[in-house]
C-alpha cells in the first residue's frame, strides 16, 4: 500500500478514496497504523514536530451507540477519557501540535429526525456534554503538556449553520435540500454531481447523501474554515 509523501500527500488509496464504513477505531489507527509505521520518523515521511498538524475528527459513531444503547455515562466518561490517553500516546510519539473537531449536529440527520422531537433533543443532549468533554480534554493536553498546542474546531456550529442557512458559506450555497436525502444516492454516487430523475435535485444539491452522512459541500466549508482558522 502507498503511503503519503509529498509526490502523493493522500498516499493509498487514489483520490478521492473512500470513507465512512469499515474505519478502524482510533486505537486501531494509532497501535497498529501510526506507531510502527509513522512514529519513528520513517525515510519516506520525515515529519516534524514544530510542523506537522495531527487532527482527530471522531464521536459520531460513539454518541449514536450510546445514544441507541441507553448509555450517557461510556460516552460522555470513559469514552472521552480514553480518547486523552490515546492523545497522550501520540503526545509521547512526539506530537506537539493537536487539532480537535468536535461533533456535528447529527440530532438533525434524517435518521434522528424520524424518530421524533424527543429523540432529537436527547442526542442534542448527548452531543453538547461530549462536545463539552472535549473541550476540557483538549484544554488539558495543553496545560499538562506546556509544549503542546492544541486547536478547537467547532465544528457543530458550522453544520448547524448551514442548515439554518445554506448560503452563510459560498461552497454550500447551492444546497436546495438540507432536512431530506434520496434513496437513490444514498449509497454514494459515480459522480459528486449525479443526477437521477428518480431525484429532484442532483446529489450535490442535498445536505444528506443519506439519513446520516452529508454530502461533499459542507464537508468543503469546514476544510476551508479550518485553514482560515489555523492561519489566523
Amino acid at each position: 500500500m502507498a503511503q503519503p509523501s509529498r509526490a502523493n500527500p493522500s498516499g493509498n488509496p487514489d483520490y478521492p478514496g473512500y470513507t465512512a464504513t469499515n474505519v478502524l477505531s482510533l486505537k486501531d489507527q494509532i497501535y497498529d497504523e501510526y506507531l510502527p509505521k509513522y512514529s519513528s520518523h520513517p525515510s519516506f515521511f520525515k515529519w516534524k514536530a514544530d510542523n506537522t498538524l495531527f487532527a482527530s475528527f471522531l464521536g459520531i459513531n460513539d454518541i449514536g451507540n450510546a445514544y441507541a444503547n441507553g448509555n450517557a455515562s461510556w460516552v460522555l466518561a470513559e469514552d472521552i477519557a480514553e480518547y486523552g490517553r490515546l492523545m497522550d500516546v501520540v503526545y509521547q510519539s512526539g506530537a506537539r501540535n493537536f487539532l480537535f473537531l468536535n461533533v456535528p449536529p447529527v440530532n438533525r440527520s434524517p435518521l434522528t429526525v424520524a424518530q421524533g422531537i424527543s429523540a432529537e433533543d436527547l442526542e442534542a443532549d448527548y452531543i453538547a456534554a461530549y462536545n463539552a468533554n472535549i473541550t476540557r480534554m483538549a484544554a488539558n493536553l495543553s496545560s499538562t503538556y506546556k509544549d503542546a498546542t492544541t486547536f478547537m474546531f467547532d465544528t457543530n456550529s458550522l453544520f448547524t449553520q448551514v442548515l439554518d442557512d445554506p448560503c452563510s458559506y459560498e461552497e454550500t450555497c447551492p444546497y436546495r435540500n438540507t432536512t431530506d436525502y434520496c434513496e437513490w444516492y444514498e449509497n454514494g454516487t459515480d459522480s459528486w454531481y449525479t443526477s437521477f430523475k428518480n431525484c429532484s435535485i442532483p446529489v450535490d444539491e442535498y445536505f444528506w447523501l443519506n439519513s446520516l452522512h452529508p454530502t461533499f459541500r459542507v464537508m468543503n466549508a469546514t476544510a476551508r474554515a479550518i485553514a482560515a482558522e489555523l492561519s489566523s
